[in-house]
């Protein structure tokens, strides 16, 4: 499988991960920890690498924004 890269990032949400958490003054291991809590297991590493748009976030990953954080 090939990976498809926008811009040189392997993602386009994670530009609005970090606003949305940085919105809530929360700090990315408090969001891992809130999304652990609801039965995903990302870690603070993990969200980060989101963030910079260096990890794949598949389509059920993004099911988590529904979560209330």
């Amino acid at each position: 499988m090939r990976l498809l890269m926008v811009e040189g990032r392997c993602n386009i949400c994670g530009e609005r991960v970090r606003n949305a958490r940085e919105k809530l003054q929360i700090s990315q291991e408090q969001l891992a920890a809130k999304i652990q809590l609801n039965g995903h297991s990302l870690t603070q590493k993990t969200i980060s690498r989101i963030e910079m748009g260096l990890r794949v976030v598949p389509d059920y990953e993004i099911h988590c924004r529904k979560i209330r954080i």
